[in-house]
């Protein structure tokens, strides 16, 4: 008799990842996991001893995917554009694991200042000082509001409150962009916190 091939934990998160891509994180459990999978609960149990632990690692695993789902769309010239556009484009097309990752209890709740310093924004808004030519305070600060301005958008689509083409969301992101940028590089005392305009 052939052994039992041997489950990994590449393959229980993958599993997991699935099952919530295609019906959310409140369907995944190791019941389903492991039918998904052909075996037991024991395997999974082996390697995961508490749902929680398996949740933690899942979370990190669709974050790494979306992550390489927002820099496969993008070109340097309209780098944070395409960034936005991106987003948007992933809760739209990902709506499950953008639920799982930016609208359950179970994100991570991290400060603005950790946020903004996690390496991959903090590679985007370096990347937009260079290309724009403005310094790194102002190139993080256009990257919060637009990041804001494009999770507003997101979770009205994916939520299924507003109804957008391609072309308008083209237009919003394109009209947020150019304004944003203009008072911050024009008009932004970025010490006080007010606006000369």
């Amino acid at each position: 008799m052939p052994p039992k091939p041997k489950i990994t934990k590449e393959m229980v998160l993958e599993s997991a990842f699935q099952i919530v891509r295609e019906h959310g994180i409140d369907a995944m459990n190791v019941r389903e996991i492991g039918t998904r999978m052909n075996c037991s609960t024991q395997p999974i149990f082996r390697i995961y001893d508490k749902m929680d632990s398996l949740k933690t690692e899942l979370l990190i695993y669709i974050k790494e995917y979306f992550y390489a789902y927002l820099l496969k769309y993008n070109e340097e010239d309209h780098y944070f554009f395409n960034i936005g556009l991106s987003y948007i484009k992933f809760a739209i097309e990902e709506k499950n694991l953008f639920f799982s990752l930016f609208l359950t209890g179970d994100g991570e709740k991290i400060s603005l200042k950790r946020f903004m310093e996690s390496d991959t924004n903090k590679k985007i808004y370096e990347a937009m000082a260079q290309t724009m030519s403005i310094d790194t305070a102002r190139a993080e600060l256009l990257f919060y509001n637009m990041w804001i301005y494009s999770h507003g958008i997101a979770v009205m689509m994916v939520t299924e409150r507003l109804t957008l083409g391609d072309q308008e969301i083209k237009e919003m992101l394109t009209m947020a962009y150019c304004s944003f940028l203009n008072c911050i590089k024009n008009g932004v005392d970025l010490d006080a916190g007010t606006t000369t305009i």
